[in-house]
């Protein structure tokens, strides 16, 4: 009989500890934020989507085609984002999270980019002609230029929204955000001071 009711209470005590686990709130919105640029980072998108709300696949897409469509180096490039939080609001089944996010400047490596690659089939480095040798130059050109230590950056505030579904935070993906992702690439090359 004491087995019995020292069972039943051991019994009752784990279901309760598993319901409190399993109602336990999940990451706050800024560690969702975070979880996902980390992912970003590591260059797992599949992961960095899984952040993102239902229906944001389409958004975020972008980010995940042109990576496919990039060496590996200039996706290591485009991964070495930095990001601080400057604050975070949460309401009943939406949050706002604020962070800089600062990332390579593409635009203002495009130009010297064109000008180094007409330059070198102006002296014949390679040739003017679409060939093997023109890509993998171009290839070699570009990567170096996007991972020159003083290659150019900028920050971005980038203000996310973040949805509560399932008790999970999902972020609500922006244009500045894949804009910060995908190096600034929609922007115009910034006038030279």
């Amino acid at each position: 009989m004491f087995k019995k009711s020292v069972f039943k209470k051991f019994l009752l005590c784990c279901v309760c500890l598993l319901a409190a686990v399993g109602c336990a709130p999940k990451a706050q919105p800024s560690e969702v934020v975070e979880n996902a640029l980390e992912a970003f980072r590591k260059m797992d998108y599949a992961e960095f989507v899984s952040y993102m709300a239902e229906g944001a696949a389409e958004q975020t897409s972008s980010i995940n085609h042109a990576a496919s469509q990039k060496s590996e180096i200039s996706k290591k490039a485009l991964s070495e984002i930095e990001y601080s939080f400057t604050g975070e609001v949460e309401n009943s089944g939406t949050a706002e999270v604020t962070v800089h996010i600062t990332a390579l400047y593409l635009p203002d490596i495009t130009s010297p980019y064109f000008s180094e690659l007409i330059n070198m089939q102006l002296n014949g480095d390679i040739p003017a002609e679409d060939t093997e040798e023109t890509r993998a130059a171009a290839n070699e050109l570009w990567d170096r230029l996007i991972t020159e230590p003083d290659a150019p950056r900028m920050t971005e505030t980038v203000v996310l929204e973040l949805l509560k579904s399932n008790n999970e935070w999902k972020i609500v993906p922006n244009e500045n955000l894949i804009s910060a992702l995908n190096g600034f690439q929609d922007r115009s090359p910034r006038e030279e001071e």
